[in-house]
C-alpha cells in the first residue's frame, strides 16, 4: 500500500488579497510562513519518502516544511500546478464578478462546466493530476509520499478519483485550507 499526502499550499499573496492565482506565481504571506511552520510540525513523526512539488514558488516553499527536516529533495512537476485561469489571471475575484459574470457563475455552480479562453477545465487539471499521482505511485510503490499542490488541483483530483472520473459532483467536494493535507492509499 502507498500512502500520499496531498498536501495544499500555506497562504500566498493571492489568498489574501483575494486576485486569480492559477498559474500565476505569488509568494507565501507572513501567515502562510507561520502555517509552514506548523506543517513541519505535524510532519515530524511520519515518514516520507519522497517530496513533490508543483513548480510555483508557493508549493516549493510549503514543501520545504515537509522535505528539510528529513533531508529529501523536492521533485517539482509541472503536472501538479494550479488551474490555468487563462484571462482571469492575476485579476481580483470582485473584477470577476462585473467583467466576467456568466464565467464566475459557471466557476461557482457548475464548476464541471467551467471554461475559460486561455485556460484548462477543471477535468483537465484532474487528468493531469491523475497522471501525475499513478506516475508517482508506481515509482514508490509502497513508500509515503508528499504532493504539495493547490486548492483547485486537489479538489478536482479527490473528486475524479471519488466519483469514478465525473466531475458533476466538484461541489461536493470542499475546499480545502492552507496547508489542509488529505491522505489517499494506492495499491
Amino acid at each position: 500500500m502507498t500512502s500520499v499526502y496531498l498536501i495544499r499550499h500555506a497562504e500566498a499573496e493571492g489568498n489574501l488579497f483575494r486576485r486569480v492565482h492559477g498559474h500565476y506565481n505569488s509568494g507565501i504571506t507572513e501567515n502562510g510562513y507561520r502555517q509552514i511552520e506548523r506543517l513541519r510540525d505535524r510532519f515530524s513523526s511520519i515518514d516520507i519518502d519522497a517530496v513533490y512539488s508543483s513548480d510555483l514558488a508557493r508549493t516549493k516553499a510549503t514543501a520545504r516544511a515537509v522535505s528539510e527536516p528529513k533531508n529529501l529533495e523536492i521533485i517539482a512537476i509541472p503536472e501538479l500546478r494550479e488551474i490555468n485561469l487563462g484571462k482571469w489571471e492575476d485579476l481580483t475575484w470582485g473584477e470577476l464578478l462585473v467583467s466576467y459574470p456568466a464565467e464566475y457563475d459557471l466557476w461557482s455552480k457548475q464548476p464541471d462546466k467551467f471554461n475559460i479562453s486561455g485556460g484548462e477545465t477543471h477535468f483537465d487539471v484532474y487528468r493531469r493530476m491523475k497522471n501525475a499521482l499513478d506516475t508517482v505511485v508506481k515509482k514508490h510503490s509502497g513508500k509515503n509520499i508528499a504532493l504539495v499542490s493547490h486548492g483547485a488541483a486537489i479538489r478536482a483530483l479527490i473528486c475524479g478519483i471519488m466519483h469514478n472520473e465525473s466531475l458533476s459532483c466538484l461541489n461536493e467536494i470542499g475546499w480545502c485550507d492552507n496547508t489542509a493535507v488529505s491522505l489517499i492509499s494506492a495499491d
